[in-house]
């Protein structure tokens, strides 16, 4: 017997640039090849991707507000990268931040500057180093805060998944957890749209998170979909989440 799941996608009024040049069409894409690569793996699962168009409006980042948007737009403008990067180191002092890096401010200050003043890449290195520092102001909270927000605002209702898109809260890492929420056996995930230079790997994010809410936890010594890192070649569950994914199918659908 088939389980068969449906998923609600939903996307974020806020986007990120990377996401502005995502098309609705081009993030179908993304969860699409997620839910067939799952298939493939699980034979006996059937996945139903609904039509329907939800949007959603998340909560603001309480350290940047509409950030990346706004901020981003407006520090890229300024001359001084220098005098950008002190503003922002001086930020993080005035919020009582503990960080290793807050050690090594001249250090990190001049490496930053020096990439910065890099002309064709002023906005990459910008958007990482905004995303660093919201990082250290609010870290995995805020994920999980967007994530809580997408569950009350779209019970599952008839489907049994809801996929939330957001473009707030860019980070510049390759860590699975930087880019995407999910809770173990929970019905929702979301997924950051990653900035343009890993924005190929959305569809790991998804297929990664979606593991997570079939039961399937991180594996750190096998190759898995379900390493910490998406640098991980791997499109497969490890054995041992395979089994766990089986166990959870199997008490979706008791009669199997």
């Amino acid at each position: 017997m088939v389980t068969q799941l449906k998923v609600q996608v939903v996307t974020d009024t806020v986007w990120n640039e990377s996401a502005e040049s995502l098309s609705a069409e081009k993030l179908k894409a993304h969860v699409t090849k997620a839910l067939n690569l799952f298939c493939r793996q699980f034979p006996s699962v059937g996945i139903v991707l609904r039509e329907e168009k939800l949007i959603w409006n998340s909560p603001e980042i309480p350290f940047f507000g509409n950030f990346p948007n706004d901020t981003v737009k407006e520090l890229v403008a300024k001359s001084d990268p220098r005098e950008i990067i002190e503003g922002l180191w001086a930020t993080a002092k005035m919020l009582n931040l503990q960080s290793s890096m807050l050690s090594r401010e001249e250090e990190i200050t001049d490496h930053l500057v020096r990439r910065y003043s890099h002309p064709q890449r002023k906005r990459v290195y910008l958007r990482g180093l905004l995303g660093g520092f919201l990082a250290l102001a609010d870290g995995k909270n805020f994920i999980e805060k967007i994530r809580r927000d997408l569950e009350e605002r779209f019970p599952c209702g008839s489907c049994e998944f809801v996929f939330g898109f957001t473009g707030r809260c860019i980070t510049a890492t390759r860590i699975y957890e930087n880019y995407g929420k999910s809770m173990l056996g929970a019905q929702h995930l979301v997924c950051r749209v990653p900035p343009v230079g890993v924005m190929e790997n959305l569809w790991k994010v998804v297929l990664h998170e979606f593991g997570h809410l079939l039961k399937a936890e991180h594996e750190t010594k096998l190759p898995s979909i379900m390493h910490l890192s998406f640098g991980e070649a791997t499109t497969r569950f490890d054995p041992k989440n395979q089994e766990r994914i089986q166990r959870y199918l199997a008490s979706l659908n008791p009669t199997q």
